[in-house]
């Protein structure tokens, strides 16, 4: 495990040196030297309790117990360094030690919350759009609508298809094949079309806690860009951070830039969101390598 924190860490360590170095090419260095750290330590504080109360929730929809579910998400938080993010549910799987029945639930079902949230962010886009798209731009306007779409329909694409296993079993050799990911998939099918409604509760509040980290970021700044105006473009790029992509890394920041470039200099747009790709990527990988330390030293 100590090879996989230190990995992590070097992982973190180049991404992020390249993302600094952008910034500080366009511009956006002098910006945040300016910014106000105390906020900063906010949007970072309210994003790991994003993490919490996810973990939370996944601990409720998957049956284990809420420390053991708190351990490995926060464990398995450099995993968000890959497409959608899929690596952290991987990792859980890892972490937790269990024979390959065990592993697949962990995994399957950390996927399925994760779906989840989507779905959520989806239903809550729709419900903001009917309040206030009367005060968003045209292209906030569009590209939720747009971000909408692709969530529900890579949903239902995913379910759809995992119903379907017998048509991919023809195609797949067998030996690639195991018989145990018949019974996943229904599993896994199950606990995305009936989630429980206190994860579902639970998913609502790591959902919002991480738009208080996105609305912090700004504030950093000595910016107030108003609900409305923030929560459109959040909504954007949460939609944006789960193309397949390594979790939106430099998609979230050009389309950022792209949707407030009217309202606030580029170079200040780009250090905002900088940091919020700090307080969503850097830092919770920072955090998973003591969290791995700590499982294995457990282990042992």
């Amino acid at each position: 495990m100590r090879n996989k924190a230190l990995s992590a860490l070097a992982y973190l360590f180049v991404f992020g040196a390249v993302a600094y170095a952008i910034v500080k090419f366009l511009g956006g260095g002098d910006y945040l030297a300016g910014a106000d750290w105390s906020v900063f330590g906010l949007a970072l504080l309210a994003y790991l309790a994003s993490i919490f109360f996810w973990s939370l929730a996944w601990a409720k929809s998957a049956g284990i117990q809420r420390r053991e579910a708190a351990l490995l998400t926060f464990a398995a938080a450099a995993g968000a360094l890959t497409p959608m993010g899929v690596g952290s549910d991987a990792l859980r799987g890892y972490f937790s030690r269990r024979d390959t029945a065990g592993m697949s639930h962990i995994v399957i079902s950390s996927f399925a919350t994760k779906l989840h949230k989507i779905l959520f962010s989806a239903v809550a886009a729709v419900v903001f759009l009917i309040l206030f798209s009367s005060q968003l731009s045209a292209e906030i306007l569009y590209a939720t609508m747009a971000g909408i779409a692709f969530s529900v329909v890579s949903v239902v694409l995913i379910y759809l298809c995992l119903g379907n296993l017998s048509f991919f079993e023809r195609l797949i050799p067998k030996r690639f094949f195991p018989e145990y990911l018949h019974s996943c998939s229904k599993d896994f099918r199950r606990m995305l079309a009936t989630p429980a409604k206190e994860s579902v509760l639970l998913v609502a509040v790591s959902f919002t806690f991480e738009f208080v980290a996105f609305y912090a970021c700004f504030l950093a700044f000595h910016l107030n860009p108003g609900l409305v105006l923030a929560a459109g473009a959040f909504a954007v790029t949460f939609f944006a951070s789960k193309i397949p992509f390594v979790h939106g890394f430099g998609l979230l920041e050009l389309v950022g830039v792209f949707l407030l470039q009217g309202a606030y200099p580029v170079a200040l747009l780009v250090a905002i969101f900088f940091c919020f790709d700090v307080a969503r990527l850097w830092f919770p990988t920072l955090v998973s390598a003591a969290f791995v330390a700590l499982l294995a030293r457990r282990s042992k």
